[in-house]
């Protein structure tokens, strides 16, 4: 398997319709583009801009056999960028591709630096660098066998202002596998014993995000194949799908709310959850329910994400500051709280999901100065907790009793049905310097979860190195096998090798395997997921680093695009 063997389709004028192909700019077209590298790969890209309203091209691959693909990428310069996420290029992808016979599209965006990944260089080199080169990343391995590519620009909501790009494709090149390489590859299929990656789908591109981007509402299941495919046939065993985020939720709901003015469900609408169980199920992986206990927004954004409407339908719940001001929580001190928290959830269960997924590392604290939790304090403790440093001890437990009263609920609810589990993420680094935290500080007893069996997988994050090991180490002296430990890896944007490293570092620490938070907008980084996907198989991984180091991911600067000296041109103006 090298380089000189493959197979470099650089001639993308072969796609197909040619009609939808031209040289000029034309609505309804992909433009033809020269180009060369300065090793030598020459032929005519694609691109495609938001206004062209480009469609799907399919291309016949020909070859047959195992091979592997890689995709050649060029990500230009334009006035477009990623509002929702502040990033100059789109995080959900740029391109989408799939093979015929995938269940879904793949998306690929570029692996330029996101949040806390400053501890890596930045290997795109920068804007200049990124402009004036094609990037090329492995996608995948396969038997072609009579196999179409079919590529497009990104379909809704990833075409409107907040996220739409110009999508490029420069080249395909299929490398054939010997024998050798065609059985290291076989090697990486999904086992029983392998399926322990984890993935959180953060469903913002659903509902919106919660700075107040717009909801968006697919009307084909096709759509839900697409968002969870990258997920699908690998080592991800377990999907976390975010479906209750506040009181918007991704399903149908007597309870809760669903985004419209009559907070009716329009009969076109899919129902996301429902559909996301069947995908997942068709493909032997199991889905949690999600729910991130949001509440009220600042007062200028106006999206549904925002409206809120059972925190301001009762204030008389909200949390407390010592000076008895509301915050923008509500509290679950309040029984009534916890019981509309656990409605939703049965809810979503109904739809034939696999366990909840508890997203305790954000909207802390969950409990603060109401009159319930003073009381409570008082009749303990005979002092006014309001007259205490927020650092009492004390009163650092009494936040987690109150925690974990409500895990008690949760977990009584989940196991109303033989087989479901309880997963929960909760704080337990700092995010950037990655060193380790109390998660009591952040109202979670993460020991008592495991003395009284309330939890079935543990989800410490963020885990950006090995300074959260010792924590892992403690967790699974107590825990013994009862209880799943899966460590969130972070930055969210590493290189492969990285993920290899802090895989191997978690491993040895009592690790049962990994969640990736935000996987969405992590997979469409192919070169990095080609890594964290399969980090199931923990007797591969320093194969896979070594893979990832050789031939995963690599620049080739530019030596001439449309018959233009790139060295010397293009030089902002």
């Amino acid at each position: 398997m090298t380089a000189e063997t493959s197979i470099v389709i650089s001639d993308l004028s072969r796609f197909a319709p040619r009609e939808a192909i031209s040289r000029e700019p034309r609505r309804g077209c992909w433009r033809l583009v020269d180009f060369r590298t300065e090793d030598g790969i020459e032929g005519a890209m694609l691109y495609a801009a938001p206004e062209d309203e480009a469609p799907p091209l399919t291309l016949d691959l020909e070859a047959r056999g195992p091979h592997a693909i890689h995709f050649g990428f060029n990500y230009t310069r334009s006035v477009f960028m990623d509002t929702v996420n502040q990033t100059p290029y789109p995080l959900y992808g740029t391109l989408w591709a799939k093979l015929s016979g995938d269940p879904g599209f793949s998306r690929f965006a570029p692996e330029t630096r996101w949040r806390q990944d400053e501890q890596f260089p930045d290997r795109t080199g920068g804007e200049s660098a990124l402009w004036h080169a094609v990037h090329e990343v492995f996608w995948k391995t396969v038997d072609l066998d009579g196999h179409t590519l079919t590529i497009r620009p990104p379909g809704p909501p990833f075409d409107g202002p907040e996220l739409a790009h110009i999508a490029n494709l420069a080249y395909v090149r299929l490398v054939p596998l010997d024998a050798a390489a065609a059985q290291w590859h076989r090697r990486l299929e999904p086992q029983p014993e392998t399926r322990r990656v984890a993935v959180q789908v953060c469903s913002g591109h659903l509902s919106g995000h919660a700075m107040g981007s717009d909801a968006f509402h697919p009307t084909d299941e096709q759509w839900v194949r697409d968002d969870l495919a990258p997920f699908l046939d690998h080592d991800v065993g377990l999907i976390c799908f975010e479906a209750i985020r506040g009181n918007l939720c991704m399903f149908p709901t007597r309870v809760g709310d669903v985004g419209t003015e009559d907070n009716t469900w329009p009969e076109q609408w899919i129902d996301p959850l429902a559909s996301a169980v069947k995908v997942a199920h068709e493909h032997g992986t199991r889905l949690f329910a999600g729910m991130r206990m949001m509440g009220a927004s600042l007062p200028v954004v106006l999206r549904p994400i925002q409206w809120a409407r059972y925190y301001w339908s009762h204030p008389q719940w909200a949390k407390r500051d010592p000076q008895g001001r509301p915050g923008s929580n509500l509290s679950i001190a309040f029984e009534q709280v916890r019981a509309y928290w656990l409605s939703l959830l049965r809810e979503a269960l109904d739809r034939g999901c696999d366990g909840v997924h508890l997203l305790f590392d954000r909207c802390w604290p969950f409990v603060l100065y109401e009159q319930p939790s003073i009381d409570l304090f008082q009749q303990r403790h005979g002092e006014d907790p309001r007259k205490l440093s927020p650092d009492d001890e004390r009163w650092i437990m009494h936040q987690c009793e109150v925690g974990t009263t409500f895990v008690r609920e949760i977990g009584d609810l989940v196991r109303e049905k033989r087989g479901r589990e309880l997963a929960i993420h909760f704080r337990a680094g700092e995010y950037g310097t990655w060193e380790r935290v109390e998660p009591r500080r952040f109202g979670c007893d993460v020991e008592t979860w495991i003395g009284e069996g309330l939890v079935d997988i543990l989800m410490p994050t963020p885990c950006g190195g090995p300074e959260v090991a010792e924590s892992i180490r403690a967790w699974r002296r107590l825990a013994g096998d009862r209880v799943k430990i899966y460590p969130d890896l972070f930055p969210r944007s590493m290189p492969g090798s990285a993920y290899a490293d802090l895989a191997t570092c978690l491993y040895e620490a009592g690790a049962d395997g990994f969640v990736m938070r935000d996987a969405e907008r992590r997979a469409p980084r192919a070169s990095e997921w080609a890594v964290a996907r399969h980090l199931g198989h923990r007797d591969m991984i320093g194969e896979l680093r070594e893979r990832w180091e050789r031939t995963y991911w690599q620049a080739r600067p530019l030596d001439l695009i449309n018959g233009l000296s790139v060295r010397y041109s293009y030089n902002d103006g």
